[in-house]
């Protein structure tokens, strides 16, 4: 601001206006800019937190684990003394029991039966593979009845464990496996239909997991068949690859024990 004259000595002030060099900032870009600040912010904390809790959670876990598998070996023996002697208090259940034992260990059709389906159960998991090929050896009975007899008491222990799901429900499981819930939700409902049939068809905690395919309400109808597809489907191979193939596979079996043995034999004795 500045006073000035003119000719006619007529006074006048000037003044300069201070909004010339002025750079003005909208509003919303200034929140724009705020706001992709603050997100970077909040995507670098918590990618500090994850690395941070992966880290304290690898080095917390796996102690632990250790610590249950020793409880598990240290009890073992003293725990099935235990349940034994539950089941002999009460001569019902026991007499049951010795049924069961009996039919599987003389290795019957309903032996058979009963252990497709105790094996398929997802707290025993045992391998169905070396079961049906374990029975095919035997040679008891025609393959196709072993087959059959073991498609169908798979899929009847898969039942059950999908219905052990079911009644728990969705949000019993998601506490017990809080961490991997929402990773087997999201898979299970983006492709549960292939999970389930490949996992039927190749080696795989498939028992486990099918816990989650009734907690999550995965239609029955759809889950029986995936299950029955997948399993007829494993043991057709197995059954071809043993019928036509099974001595060729053992040769090279005993070759490949027959090298780790020299191996073995060889740095004996040189030590």
């Amino acid at each position: 601001m500045k006073p000035n004259t003119n000719q006619n000595n007529d006074y006048y002030i000037e003044i300069d206006d201070p909004y010339d060099e002025i750079e003005i900032i909208l509003p919303s870009e200034s929140n724009k800019s705020s706001n992709s600040r603050n997100i970077r912010k909040k995507k670098a904390y918590k990618s500090r937190n994850a690395k941070y809790s992966k880290s304290s959670g690898f080095s917390l876990k796996w102690p632990f684990i250790i610590l249950f598998v020793g409880l598990i070996y240290l009890f073992y023996e003293p725990m099935l003394s235990y349940i034994m002697s539950m089941l002999k208090s009460n001569p019902t259940i026991y007499s049951y029991y010795l049924y069961f034992e009996s039919e599987i260990a003389n290795n019957s059709i309903v032996g058979m039966l009963y252990t497709a389906i105790f094996g398929s159960l997802f707290f025993l998991a045992i391998p169905s593979e070396a079961l049906f090929v374990y029975f095919l050896d035997l040679k008891n009975y025609p393959g196709v009845l072993i087959l059959l007899l073991m498609v169908a008491g798979n899929v009847i222990g898969l039942i059950i464990n999908y219905l052990f799901g079911r009644l728990l429900g969705e949000r019993f499981v998601a506490k017990i496996f809080s961490k991997n819930f929402e990773k087997y939700q999201e898979k299970i409902n983006s492709s549960g239909g292939w999970i389930l049939l490949l996992g039927n068809i190749f080696p795989g905690p498939i028992e486990l997991i099918t816990v989650f395919y009734g907690s999550f309400k995965f239609p029955l109808g759809q889950y029986i068949y995936l299950v029955f597809m997948g399993r007829l489907i494993k043991y057709i191979i197995l059954f071809v690859l043993f019928t036509f193939y099974w001595d060729s596979i053992t040769l090279f079996y005993d070759d490949i024990l027959g090298e780790f043995s020299n191996i073995k034999d060889i740095y004996s004795s040189l030590i």
